[in-house]
């Protein structure tokens, strides 16, 4: 015969001492008229378990800290300990069933939650309560770890070896990589596609291209993180070799996404290469520029005030400009940040400050469309004065748009971009809220970055080689949507 279970001493939603009974399935408070079933029937266990379920249970040890933010209930926390009990005497359905009464205490508690995904052996089960975890702290690592094991995105191999090594191999190939590519052609005719007022047209039937929709995705920056980690070798390549789909010549091309033929003009498209170390630009901006707009832009800037000063010193006129449109590879991140405030105020009292008055408020904001360069050259610091874009007008990677144009492989990966994100983004909370009208008042910021998402995107350029009187070479860039323009420094040229 079960054993009834005593009633607690207090009630957990009135706290008034000795006011529940048991009634035949549940306690009951005589004063609030508070309910708590004495079970919540968790999802029948499976009673046998396959070898992977054996094998991640007995991973487990018993842990009684709590990482929930904010209160506990007093009968949730009792229970989630009972549940750990029960894991430490490896019982598993006893551990279950204290966990989802730990639940029907505080529905929210996240450590039951979490338990509950790992412990139990029932697929859709575990997928729910890491949702839920993911749902109040998106960068939960161990939760992303696991939904993208039961998603397929990664192994359980590849998950353990995230959870548990320093990161993959960083392995550099020492010869050129072979890769599968792609021409830009009609579909009509075979001809070349080009764009024209942003639409996709081909220059030798006139075949119109659909316009592709306007939805862009997002990739998670944790689950990039832990696919990155899980890896074994993490491969550089810095060369790629081709072979022409209309000559059938070999070619070695070094850190670009499109590139023409050197032997027969066509041009050649990376998809992938044979090491699989390449991503895939998610979006691309289109140009809105044309070549003699650009040239008018840079020929204003070159006219400027500050150009015809330094004149004065140095022989700087241009006696030659070379041009090239280029798409070049941005990082786009977008993050959601917990902001702590705290402000300190000093009051004056007969002309003198006494004592320290303080208040802290807790805020969230978003910083979104942020660019970061994902090329070393040119160097970041100039294509960050390009700025702004106007990312509406972002329209989904279709590699016909580079019929025309050249185009650049990333050299910064997401992972380090995201440092630099990260920083920016602190800094632009600490100054959006971090301002007092008040002298007398201090603001001190703490900024916390909850979840961060990442595009690698496209954005159009036209690239002017300068070459100036005394013999220096300097790089000028328009940006190919704006129309706004940057020099570089002169380089003296031996």
């Amino acid at each position: 015969m079960p054993i009834r279970p005593l009633a607690p001493a207090h009630c957990p939603n009135c706290n008034k001492e000795h006011t529940l009974f048991i009634r035949r399935d549940a306690f009951e408070c005589r004063f609030c008229g508070y309910r708590q079933p004495l079970s919540d029937k968790p999802p029948e266990p499976t009673k046998t378990p396959d070898a992977a379920v054996e094998a991640r249970r007995a991973k487990l040890r018993a842990s009684y800290a709590v990482l929930h933010p904010g209160n506990i209930e007093r009968w949730a926390r009792v229970k989630f300990e009972s549940a750990q009990d029960a894991v430490h005497r490896k019982d598993w359905d006893a551990a279950l069933e204290s966990l989802y009464q730990s639940l029907e205490y505080q529905r929210g508690f996240l450590d039951a939650h979490l338990w509950i995904a790992r412990i139990s052996a029932d697929d859709d089960e575990r997928r729910e309560h890491l949702e839920y975890v993911l749902a109040v702290v998106p960068n939960h690592v161990e939760a992303v770890r696991e939904l993208m094991v039961l998603n397929g995105q990664i192994t359980r191999e590849a998950a353990e070896r995230a959870a548990t090594s320093d990161g993959p191999i960083l392995q550099h190939a020492s010869a050129p990589i072979a890769a599968d590519i792609v021409t830009p052609n009609c579909p009509e005719c075979g001809g070349m596609m080009e764009e024209v007022d942003g639409r996709l047209v081909c220059s030798h039937c006139g075949y119109r291209a659909a316009a592709n929709a306007r939805i862009v995705s997002d990739n998670s920056l944790t689950m990039a993180l832990v696919e990155k980690r899980g890896k074994a070798v993490n491969w550089v390549v810095g060369e790629h070799m081709l072979e022409c789909q209309y000559c059938g010549a070999l070619h070695i091309q070094s850190l670009k996404l499109s590139a023409a033929c050197p032997f027969c003009g066509s041009v050649q498209i990376v998809k992938q290469d044979a090491l699989d170390s390449l991503q895939q630009p998610d979006a691309m901006l289109p140009f809105k520029i044309s070549h003699a707009q650009a040239e008018v832009a840079l020929e204003a800037k070159l006219g400027g005030w500050q150009e015809r000063l330094k004149g004065f010193f140095t022989a700087n006129r241009p006696v030659q400009i070379s041009w090239q449109s280029a798409y070049l590879p941005f990082w786009i991140f977008d993050a959601l940040v917990h902001i702590r405030r705290t402000t300190y105020e000093r009051k004056p009292r007969q002309n003198r400050y006494m004592g320290q008055i303080y208040q802290t408020e807790e805020l969230a904001d978003t910083c979104t469309k942020l660019p970061v360069p994902a090329v070393k050259s040119p160097h970041p610091k100039l294509l960050n004065k390009l700025r702004p874009w106007d990312f509406d007008q972002l329209v989904p990677y279709d590699l016909r748009r580079l019929s025309k144009h050249v185009a650049e492989l990333y050299t910064i990966d997401f992972d380090q971009a995201s440092l630099e994100a990260r920083s920016v983004i602190s800094e632009i909370a600490r100054w959006k809220h971090g301002q007092s009208s008040d002298e007398n008042v201090t603001v001190n910021i703490f900024p916390m970055i909850q979840h961060m998402s990442f595009r690698l995107v496209l954005m159009p350029l036209w690239i002017a080689n300068i070459t100036e009187e005394d013999g220096d070479k300097r790089l000028g860039l328009v940006n190919g949507q704006t129309g706004r323009t940057v020099l570089g420094k002169a380089v003296k040229v031996k």
